[in-house]
């Protein structure tokens, strides 16, 4: 019987520090992983509001070529009216 009361106060102090540590661990491992969550979430934001921003605005292409289209018909209707 006393061995028995020796093993089980040897394996007791051993086990608790462990599962302390474990613990601490895991709590450690949780907080990373919010913080990656919490980063990715503000990086795919970004990236949304960056979208609809770039959505928002006009295609400055498409207006240049408006604009130089009509500078090319007011050239040829000129260039009749010359003839």
């Amino acid at each position: 019987m006393n061995s028995v009361l020796k093993v089980f106060s040897i394996t007791s102090l051993i086990v608790v520090p462990i599962a302390s540590f474990a613990a601490d661990g895991a709590e450690a491992l949780q907080r990373h992983h919010e913080r990656n969550k919490q980063r990715f979430n503000e990086a795919e934001m970004r990236v949304q509001s960056k979208q609809a921003i770039e959505t928002d605005k006009p295609d400055v292409s498409q207006e240049e070529n408006k604009s130089s289209g009509e500078v090319e018909e007011a050239n040829a209707r000129a260039a009749k009216e010359a003839v």
